[in-house]
């Protein structure tokens, strides 16, 4: 009898053990099979909570990839356009300048006009660009908000904000992804100084301001006129406020020095030019 049930133990712990050894079997084939080591997280739950981890630091990581991608081509679309606006600008001021030659006729000066018009057109139709989203590039945080508008009197007014839209790049990092146009083209820093020039040149003139600055912040406005020396040498005289305060030798290294103010000028003089300085 004892002998039986040693043999029935034997014969069940062999049987057990084939299980263990079939399960085995299909676990590694199941392993083949998938490329995975873990096929359920009883597997190894310490390596399963791992992999998850893995997993969503591999997931955020293409979301900060995809973000990087978004906000360089936004930034890329952005470069052009303002490289476009630069341009349209500095046509605009060739063309500004070309008329005040005096030697040009009224139908060429018809003219200039008319293309000044059609570069501020130009110049509004890219400042109000959009994406391929539809989202206005330069309305700030507003991107459904068309940020330009002109008016019946050639006002330009901005409607949108004075934020940069951003997004995260990183997990501790955001990225701009466009300028507000505000910022952009409405607060643009005056590239003559403290001053806006007038001019009343000669024929011909190409006489321009480089710049004018006061430390003395007078609020005053400045004129100066040109004179020829028979010399081959020019003159100026210097009023203020309608006053006549100087009157020297010109020297184009140093320009027009006088108590706070300094101007700086460029390009050919001609006898009688004259240019007002009016601050801003």
């Amino acid at each position: 009898m004892l002998n039986r049930i040693s043999s029935f133990h034997n014969y069940q712990s062999v049987q057990n053990d084939l299980r263990r050894q079939e399960n085995k079997i299909h676990h590694n084939q199941a392993q083949l099979a998938s490329g995975k080591k873990l096929q359920s997280p009883s597997d190894d739950p310490l390596a399963t909570h791992y992999l998850q981890n893995i997993g969503q630091q591999s997931e955020q990581l293409k979301q900060y990839s995809d973000a990087i991608v978004l906000v360089r081509n936004r930034l890329e679309h952005h470069e052009v356009l303002v490289s476009n606006t630069e341009g349209f600008a500095d046509e605009a001021k060739r063309t500004v300048m070309e008329m005040i030659n005096g030697a040009l006729s009224p139908e060429d000066r018809l003219a200039k006009k008319r293309e000044i018009q059609e570069l501020s057109n130009n110049f509004l139709h890219l400042a109000n660009s959009q994406d391929e989203s539809g989202n206005y590039t330069f309305a700030g945080t507003k991107p459904k908000n068309q940020p330009f508008f002109r008016d019946n009197q050639g006002n330009v007014s901005y409607q949108g904000d004075d934020y940069q839209r951003k997004m995260r790049v990183a997990s501790s990092f955001e990225m701009a992804m466009n300028d507000p146009g505000s910022k952009l083209f409405m607060e643009i820093d005056n590239p003559f100084g403290d001053y806006e020039p007038q001019y009343e040149l000669e024929p011909a003139s190409e006489l321009l301001l480089e710049r004018a600055t006061n430390s003395a912040e007078d609020g005053s406005t400045y004129k100066v006129t040109f004179v020829d020396m028979q010399t081959g040498n020019y003159a100026y005289q210097l009023e203020k406020d309608g006053a006549v305060v100087a009157a020297e030798d010109f020297d184009p290294s140093t320009g027009i020095v006088y108590e706070g103010l300094n101007i700086q000028i460029k390009g050919q003089i001609t006898k009688g030019d004259s240019i007002t300085l009016e601050p801003r």
